[in-house]
């Protein structure tokens, strides 16, 4: 009984470890939305995690905190991680355009701000957001929740990551993304396989975009159903690994607490904040 009172107590800590480092995260990354020019912009986005790290690395530690510390970026993990690009991407574009068909029922049309210059939005909204918020929403995250479950963990950082993108119609395929990224994460102690797979989905956007009026969206579905197809027999090939890998993550227990506490710990403000935003968008329009 004590054990269990002990373990729900570290959980608390850690949701409040995160409630600060998420606090400090959104509001440098609020000030850079503030200052009209696109480079001060991403000067805020790069040290909104900066700040977060040190956070949590000299204000609370890990001693304030369980803390996973066998997650890490090691590059090991990409190779075999490769095969799952071309389902991640599929996954992702499937929600998309299927809640952009719901999007265009309700008359509501959200458009990205790419701007009009290609390698500024390749670097502001591909690169960027791949490493700022895979370390923040996948390592930061994992690290802390990961010791009182696994499974949990995954699906609390997903919760979170899908809220904060503030557009009600990107939640699903945001939830999505979530769960694919941080369940490679747990499972290869890596966040750089996660890091590559956001970059190349945001590329791939971007790209569309840019280049929707040329031959390159119908090139980009071929790569990607081959991409599918191949990732569909790499799957056959490693399903008794694959399926040992995710029992190990979503079979170990205590997934419930975490996301039970999740929605009664400080970061609760920030879930009903941006999911609030969300709907008032579609009020809106």
């Amino acid at each position: 009984m004590q054990d269990e009172k002990d373990q729900n107590e570290g959980l608390k800590q850690s949701y409040r470890a995160l409630f600060w480092i998420s606090l400090s995260y959104i509001a440098v990354f609020s000030l850079g939305s503030l200052t009209g020019r696109w480079y001060l912009s991403l000067l805020f986005e790069v040290a909104a995690p900066v700040l977060a790290w040190i956070l949590s690395r000299k204000l609370l530690t890990c001693r304030a905190a369980p803390c996973d510390t066998t997650l890490g970026f090691s590059p090991r993990p990409i190779p075999r991680s490769l095969p799952y690009l071309p389902l991640f991407v599929g996954g992702v574009v499937g929600l998309s355009l299927l809640t952009s068909f719901v999007e265009e029922k309700l008359g509501y049309v959200y458009e990205f701000p790419f701007g009009d210059n290609l390698w500024v939005a390749l670097f502001a909204y591909a690169v960027i957001p791949a490493l700022t918020e895979e370390f923040f929403c996948r390592y930061l995250f994992l690290r802390y929740l990961t010791p009182h479950s696994r499974g949990g963990a995954v699906l609390a950082s997903a919760v979170f990551f899908s809220f904060l993108h503030g557009n009600f119609f990107q939640i699903p395929y945001a939830f999505f993304a979530g769960v694919f990224l941080a369940s490679i994460a747990v499972a290869t102690g890596s966040v750089l396989p996660g890091v590559i797979f956001h970059l190349v989905n945001n590329v791939a956007s971007i790209l569309l975009h840019f280049y929707a009026e040329t031959a390159l969206p119908r090139i980009l579905l071929y790569l990607l159903l081959a991409g599918i197809a191949c990732g569909g027999v790499w799957i056959v090939f490693t399903r008794k690994r694959l399926w040992a890998k995710l029992r190990e993550i979503f079979a170990s227990g205590g997934i419930k607490t975490v996301i039970r506490e999740l929605f009664c710990s400080p970061l609760v403000i920030f879930l009903i904040l941006f999911i609030g935003e969300a709907i008032l968008s579609i009020w809106q329009k």
